[in-house]
């Protein structure tokens, strides 16, 4: 229906990317460092957990192998917290994400830096039923669009981020589907 724009760190748009995150005071200086060592994902399926990170190192596998061990923690603030506690080495983390538990919960994140960017894509769109009829899809976006622009909800806007939104077309969204397919290897041990 529509991609939303955040005014956080790592977002240029619709596109957004996940930041690569190692314990604060881990020797871990690049991505190269990774290689053989626990990652920690949100879900195998995740974008932003899982994909734009087999995207980044992907160019460092050796026989569709790089990491030592994956281990799944069902959140990206698990994953965050997996990291802190030294139960892994690593996560992707979205920028989106990052930025809203750094505002709101960011214990975790006070023990955890930033090592590397994925390569970026579009963020999340804002969907509806796939059957639902085009006016009606029309109206939702127009209201999303007002929105982003009426001065009472600027308030709202500040506390989620929410910038802007823009209509992409599927086209935009093909190079995720690439990432989610077989065009790259898998996180796995």
């Amino acid at each position: 229906m529509a991609t939303p724009f955040y005014g956080h760190p790592g977002c240029d748009g619709p596109l957004m990317r996940s930041f690569i995150i190692v314990r604060k005071d881990s020797a871990l200086r690049s991505l190269e460092d990774l290689r053989g060592t626990t990652a920690a994902i949100n879900s195998p399926d995740s974008n932003s957990g899982s994909n734009l990170f087999r995207a980044a190192v992907a160019p460092l596998a050796q026989g569709g192998r790089f990491f030592g061990r994956i281990i799944e923690t069902g959140s990206h603030g698990g994953s965050i917290a997996a990291v802190a506690e030294g139960l892994a080495d690593s996560a992707a983390v979205d920028c989106i994400t990052y930025a809203n538990i750094g505002r709101f919960d960011a214990v975790d994140l006070k023990r955890v830096r930033v090592l590397a960017e994925t390569p970026q894509g579009p963020g999340l769109p804002f969907i509806t039923s796939g059957d639902a009829p085009e006016e009606r899809v029309q109206l939702l976006r127009n209201a999303l669009h007002a929105a982003t622009k009426e001065p009472l909800l600027a308030e709202m806007r500040a506390a989620l981020g929410l910038v802007d939104i823009s209509v992409l077309s599927e086209a935009d969204y093909e190079p995720l589907l690439s990432l989610a397919g077989d065009t790259l290897p898998q996180l796995r041990a």
